[in-house]
């Protein structure tokens, strides 16, 4: 899943923070628009990741593994390319398999 958020002016300013749930990433007011990722991944599959994006905002990935459960999930940040611009969408869902995109 990708998300694109608004542009910062337009955000909503929440002034309750619920730590169970909420993700937090601090942005400073000269940040360029964004993407952010949400990969589920086979915890077996974990070293066959790939890491080698160099558009990688935040310092990395954020790996979110549970016990008990086969799958785990890889949030990242990612610059938009190309002239900046704030996406006029603010979701995408894509399959990937075997490294191709399933279209829906």
């Amino acid at each position: 899943m990708v998300c694109a958020p608004k542009e910062i002016q337009q955000l909503t300013l929440h002034q309750e923070v619920d730590k169970s749930k909420d993700l937090i990433i601090h942005l400073n007011k000269s940040i360029s628009p964004f993407t952010l990722h949400f990969d589920v991944f086979r915890k077996s599959k974990v070293s066959e990741l790939d890491i080698s994006n160099p558009n990688l905002l935040f310092g990395g990935f954020i790996l979110v593994e549970i016990a008990e459960k086969e799958f785990g999930l890889r949030i990242y940040g990612q610059k938009v390319l190309g002239k900046p611009f704030w996406p006029p969408f603010n979701l995408i869902l894509t399959r990937i398999k075997n490294n191709q995109v399933q279209q829906p």
